[in-house]
């Protein structure tokens, strides 16, 4: 059983940027149901607020679960997507008007598509057959891979680097996938914000959390495909996603499954 640390809300830190300080505050947490992990919800600034849930290092086992219509997926609840035993949900990678994935999109290691040039996408997300997940830099080997897909951009570089350095003013919601240097995994789903704050804010994580330094975080798909389901011992927390969603990642407890 993971034991988190009891973070006392109102915890309190600061981003420094040439332009602004922004305060960085946790609000509320909770545990998950059905899995390890703890759900907190942290505020950036005086309007960003985001959900930020931590797992320990291979607690989790993932999959991807692709919509096969724009027509069922506009219409997705994420109270009512997560089959029983699913502790934890989140939107997954980007996709074209034609419901093709944008990048490379492998599934029960079949790679249906290659790999794409698009700078956008510089990171790919891959679960292996036992359910791990992780994100990597564009070359890496992903053979081995059950699911893969290409996300980006990458929010803090792998290695620890911030991958954001100016904030271009653009705000949406988003959902993005971060690894600590421990081996946590981060699933944080924001209210509209741009992607420097998210950066800024992941990056100073440790200051008001009980994790290690995030080594790595990769955008997904936002705007109106985000979307978060968290089943927790307070109840289920959902972000609805207003638009189609070509695929979800979900999550459930690994030692369940052992």
């Amino acid at each position: 059983m993971f034991l988190a640390l009891v973070v006392a809300v109102g915890s309190i830190g600061y981003l420094k940027s040439p332009n602004r300080h922004l305060k960085i505050e946790v609000t509320a947490q909770s545990e998950l149901n059905e899995l390890d992990g703890v759900c907190y919800t942290i505020r950036i600034g005086d309007t960003v607020t985001a959900r930020v849930v931590v797992l320990p290092t291979d607690s989790s086992s993932w999959r991807v679960v692709p919509q096969s219509s724009p027509q069922a997926a506009e219409w997705i609840d994420f109270n009512e997507l997560v089959p029983e035993g699913v502790a934890l949900a989140i939107n997954g990678g980007y996709f074209s008007s034609d419901w093709k994935p944008d990048g490379l999109w492998v599934i029960d290691g079949k790679e249906i598509q290659a790999l794409s040039n698009n700078p956008v996408l510089s990171g790919v997300v891959t679960i292996t057959e036992e359910g791990r997940i992780d994100a990597m830099p564009l070359g890496n080997d992903t053979g081995n891979a059950r699911f893969a897909f290409q996300a980006g951009p990458w929010l803090i570089d792998p290695g620890g680097e911030l991958g954001i350095h100016q904030d271009d003013g653009k705000r949406f919601k988003r959902s993005i996938i971060a690894f600590t240097t421990d081996g946590e995994t981060l699933v944080v789903s924001s209210s509209p914000a741009s992607l420097y704050e998210l950066a800024s804010g992941l990056q100073r994580l440790p200051d008001i959390l009980p994790v290690a330094r995030v080594d790595r975080a990769l955008n997904l798909d936002g705007g109106p495909s985000a979307g978060l389901f968290v089943d927790t011992v307070d109840g289920r927390v959902s972000m609805q996603p207003s638009g189609p969603v070509h695929h979800v990642l979900v999550c459930t407890d690994r030692a369940a499954q052992d």
